[in-house]
C-alpha cells in the first residue's frame, strides 16, 4: 500500500499560537500544535497545502501589516517567518489576502518560500495571471517506479472585486471559479500528464446546491469534474465531511465524496488539518498510477501540555508585547456574548467613531439629510467559544481595540431612499426566528450580517417570518421592522429626542464597502467616500482619543404575541458568570449554554 497525502489547512485567519491572548493562557488549539503533530510526515509522499485566508483575521494580521508599513520591507515579518518555518509547499490565495491591498500582498508573496498559486485572477490590462496559476510536484512512490506527478491549482470567488473594490478595481479581473477549474483540471491531466489533480478552492458549498457558476460558494460545482481527483474547499468555516452537509444530493458524507470527487474542508482558525489520502499503485504496462482507494481524515489537536511549540515561540513573544499595549481606560467590563439581543458599546463605538470621522474629515454630507451609522459585530461566536469580545477594566489594550473591528473593511457612505433603508433593516434581523415555540437567535447566522442602525429607534415583530436569509436572498414578503423613528444617539445631545422617520425621503448611511457590494438593494448606490479608509484604523484612533462610546439607549425593541416574551440564544458556557444578569440560564451544555432574556 502506498498512500499519497495532501495535508491542508484553510481559513486559518491568524489562528496560529495555541494561546489565548485575552485570558493569558495556553490552549490546546492553534495551527502551531497541529503542525507539531505532523512534523514526522513522509515528505517524499506528501504535500502541505494552505487554501487561503491565512494573512488576515486577528491580531497577527494587524501587527504584521504594521510591520510592513513601519519597518524594512526587504525582510519578512513574523507571520511570514512562521509560515516558512513550518514548510508549506503550496499556498492558495483566499479572498481576505486582498484586504490589505496589492502592495502588501506582493510583499508577502515575495517572502514566502511556498509557491503561491491562483488560477482565476488576472491583470485587467495584460490578461496575465496575477501569480503562478498552477504547480506540478513529483512525489517518489517507490524506488522502482517513476515519480508520481500531482498538479495543484487554485480558485477564489469573483466577489473579491466587490469586497475589495478600492484595492482591485481597474487592476484585476476574476474568472468564474467553475469555468477556470474545468479548464485547469483538463490541462493538468491531458497536457501535463499529471497522475493526480487537486484543486485548492477557496469557496464553500451551498446547501441548496444551486447551479450558479458565479456564486461565491461553488465547491459542489467544481467537484463535478472528470479530470479532478481531489478538492480542498473552505471559506464558510464549516467542516466536511460533517453533519452540516448531511443529506445533500450527490454528497456522500461517509466516503467524503462530492460528485465522486474526494473532498475535505478543514475547520477554520487552525482547529484542524484536513487530509486527502490516495492509495495508489503503478501499472507498468500503461505507465499510469491507479487510485485503488481514497479517504479523508481530520487531524485535531491532541495537545494537553502547557507549552508552546518551539516553531511559534518568536511570533508568540512579539505578540505578547503587541497585544498588551495600553490604548485607553475603561470602568466596566464590555462583552459581546449577548450582543445579538442587546446591542452595546462593542458596535456603538464603531458607529460613533465612523460618524465622527465622516463629519470631521469628509465634506460629503448635506446637512438637511439624516445620518445613520449601520454597524455589525464581527466577534460573535462564528469561530467557536473564544470568538467574542471580552474587555475588563481598568485598561483597554491593543488586543481589545483590534477585536472591536478585526477586518480590513473600507469605509462607505451611501445615500439611500426609504425603501432601500427598510429592505436593509429587514435583511439585518434574519437571525431572529422561532423554534419549538420559542423566539431564538438562530445559531450559526453570521453576526457580520446583523447590522444595528444607530441613529434610528425601531422595533422588530418576532411573530412574522424573516424577509431575507443570511445571504441576502428574499424568501418572503413579510415586513418585521416597524415603528421607525430618528434618534439623536449619534450626536452629543443628551435628551434622547426623536424625529418622525416619514418626514424624510433620503438618508445617509455610514457602513462598509463589503455591505454595499453584496446586498442587492444597495448595489446601485454610489460610495461617497472616494478613497480607501480602513474602518479598523478609524476605530483605533477614535478609541485612543475618546475611549469607548457609551450607549445611552437601545435602538431596538421587540414585539411579540404568539409565544411567551422570552428571546433565547446560545452563549459559551465559560461566559455564564460574566454575562448580563438579566439573562437567565435555560439549558446547560458542555461548551454552549442556552439563555434567555425577558422582552
Amino acid at each position: 500500500m502506498t498512500i499519497i497525502q495532501c495535508f491542508a489547512t484553510s481559513d486559518v485567519h491568524n489562528g496560529i499560537p495555541n494561546y489565548d491572548y485575552r485570558f493569558k493562557q495556553v490552549t490546546k488549539e492553534g495551527l502551531s500544535v497541529l503542525m507539531d503533530q505532523i512534523k514526522e510526515r513522509d515528505k517524499e509522499k506528501s504535500l502541505l497545502l494552505d487554501n487561503g485566508d491565512f494573512l488576515q483575521g486577528d491580531i497577527i494580521g494587524n501587527m504584521s501589516f504594521d510591520h510592513f508599513k513601519k519597518d524594512d520591507q526587504d525582510s519578512p515579518n513574523e507571520l511570514i517567518q512562521y509560515m516558512n518555518k513550518v514548510g508549506y509547499d503550496v499556498i492558495a490565495l483566499g479572498n481576505h489576502e486582498f484586504n490589505y491591498g496589492l502592495d502588501y500582498l506582493q510583499y508577502t508573496m515575495n517572502h514566502l518560500n511556498a509557491t503561491v498559486v491562483n488560477s482565476n485572477v488576472t491583470y485587467e490590462q495584460t490578461n496575465e495571471h496575477f501569480t503562478t496559476p498552477y504547480v506540478i510536484r513529483s512525489l517518489q512512490v517507490d524506488e522502482s517506479t517513476r515519480p508520481l506527478k500531482i498538479g495543484i491549482y487554485s480558485v477564489v470567488p469573483e466577489q473579491i472585486l466587490n469586497w475589495d473594490k478600492f484595492n482591485l478595481e481597474g487592476i484585476l479581473n476574476v474568472e468564474s471559479m467553475y469555468q477556470c477549474s474545468q479548464n485547469m483540471s483538463k490541462q493538468l491531466k491531458e497536457q501535463h500528464q499529471c497522475d493526480l489533480v487537486v484543486c485548492l478552492a477557496h469557496t464553500g458549498m451551498q446547501l441548496n446546491l444551486k447551479e450558479d457558476i458565479h456564486h461565491e460558494n461553488q465547491a459542489h460545482l467544481i467537484a463535478k469534474d472528470e479530470y479532478l481527483d481531489g478538492i480542498v474547499f473552505g471559506h464558510t468555516h464549516e467542516q466536511f465531511p460533517g453533519l452540516y452537509y448531511d443529506g445533500l444530493d450527490e454528497v456522500d458524507n461517509d466516503k467524503s465524496l462530492i460528485h465522486n470527487t474526494l473532498a475535505v474542508q478543514p475547520l477554520s482558525s487552525g482547529r484542524s488539518i484536513g487530509v486527502l489520502n490516495f492509495d495508489v499503485s503503478y501499472d507498468a504496462t500503461t505507465d499510469r498510477y491507479m487510485i485503488r482507494d481514497q479517504f479523508t481524515e481530520h487531524i485535531m489537536s491532541d495537545h494537553e501540555g502547557t507549552d508552546i511549540p518551539h516553531d511559534v515561540l518568536r511570533l508568540h513573544e512579539v505578540l505578547l508585547q503587541y497585544v498588551d499595549e495600553p490604548v485607553t481606560q475603561i470602568e466596566e467590563p464590555v462583552m459581546s456574548y449577548t450582543h445579538q439581543i442587546t446591542p452595546n458599546e462593542t458596535t456603538f463605538t464603531i458607529a460613533k467613531a465612523t460618524y465622527r470621522y465622516v463629519n470631521e474629515m469628509l465634506d460629503i454630507l448635506d446637512k438637511d439629510i439624516p445620518v445613520i451609522s449601520s454597524q455589525a459585530l464581527f466577534k460573535g461566536g462564528r469561530d467557536g467559544i473564544k470568538d467574542f469580545i471580552h474587555m475588563t477594566p481598568p485598561t483597554l489594550t491593543m488586543l481589545d481595540a483590534i477585536n472591536l473591528y478585526k477586518h480590513e473593511n473600507n469605509l462607505a457612505v451611501v445615500k439611500v431612499n426609504k425603501k432601500q433603508l427598510k429592505e436593509w433593516m429587514e435583511f439585518s434581523n434574519g437571525h431572529l426566528t422561532v423554534e419549538d415555540e420559542q423566539y431564538i437567535v438562530k445559531p450559526g447566522f453570521p453576526t457580520y450580517n446583523c447590522d444595528i442602525f444607530y441613529g434610528l429607534n425601531y422595533s422588530i415583530n418576532l411573530d412574522k417570518p424573516r424577509r431575507y436569509n443570511s445571504k441576502g436572498i428574499q424568501e418572503s414578503d413579510h415586513e418585521r421592522v416597524q415603528n421607525i423613528e430618528l434618534s439623536t444617539v449619534l450626536n452629543d445631545k443628551e435628551d434622547n429626542s426623536t424625529e418622525i422617520f416619514d418626514d424624510y425621503d433620503e438618508f445617509y448611511v455610514i457602513t462598509n464597502e463589503y455591505r454595499i457590494n453584496t446586498f442587492e438593494p444597495l448595489k446601485s448606490c454610489t460610495n461617497l467616500v472616494e478613497h480607501p479608509v480602513p474602518i479598523n484604523k478609524i476605530v483605533l484612533n477614535d478609541v485612543k482619543k475618546y475611549g469607548l462610546s457609551k450607549l445611552r439607549q437601545l435602538p431596538i425593541q421587540y414585539h411579540y404575541n404568539q409565544y411567551p416574551g422570552k428571546l433565547y440564544m446560545y452563549v459559551p458556557t465559560i461566559s455564564l458568570d460574566v454575562i448580563d444578569k438579566s439573562f437567565k440560564l435555560d439549558d446547560h451544555g458542555e461548551l454552549w449554554s442556552k439563555v434567555y432574556k425577558e422582552i
